[in-house]
């Protein structure tokens, strides 16, 4: 959503884009794809003169996969204590800092970090006949031999868990971030 012609006046984006914050108190910026490796953009920047006396912004975004499985609680119904698995995360940062009058000055910043869940690669349902069911059901996912299940959507993986909400899946990482 925009609020005028540019693409800088974006005051919401797709949910598969971030919002990079140029001005208006970081409520306006454009939008930008979320990709597979860590994106970042300063504002104004550094080689702008004197950029002390507005306000800037520091916006990081990108894709996360975890390069190793983690144990999530698993559903009830499966039967199972919990289900390993390597998840990919949308990650979103802003680093958001009032002017000063000079350089001097102590920077009063403002931090806002969002992970989401975006799908679960390497689930592994080896002996596990509740997830192996689950896992040939549609939507994309995919067995991968005898052991493990790919591609799970986040809502598909948000029935095999016992989170309230299958995002804090992501909240490890977002520590991090």
């Amino acid at each position: 959503m925009c609020n005028g012609p540019g693409p800088s006046q974006c005051t919401k984006c797709a949910e598969n884009h971030a919002l990079v914050p140029w001005r208006s108190k970081g409520t306006e910026g454009s939008c930008h794809a979320y990709s597979s490796s860590m994106k970042v953009i300063a504002m104004p920047g550094l080689a702008v003169p004197k950029a002390y006396l507005q306000p800037s912004f520091y916006t990081k975004w990108g894709k996360f996969e975890a390069s190793n499985e983690i144990n999530i609680p698993a559903s009830l119904a499966s039967g199972e204590g919990f289900v390993s698995a390597k998840p990919v995360c949308q990650q979103y940062k802003v680093v958001s800092c009032r002017p000063r009058a000079n350089r001097i000055v102590a920077q009063k910043c403002f931090v806002q970090k969002q992970a989401r869940l975006v799908q679960v690669n390497m689930a592994a349902v080896h002996s596990k006949p509740w997830f192996i069911a689950r896992c040939s059901a549609g939507d994309g996912a995919f067995r991968v031999g005898r052991h493990f299940c790919t591609k799970v959507s986040e809502g598909k993986f948000a029935a095999w868990v016992s989170l309230k909400n299958v995002h804090e899946v992501c909240d490890l990482f977002l520590k991090l971030l």
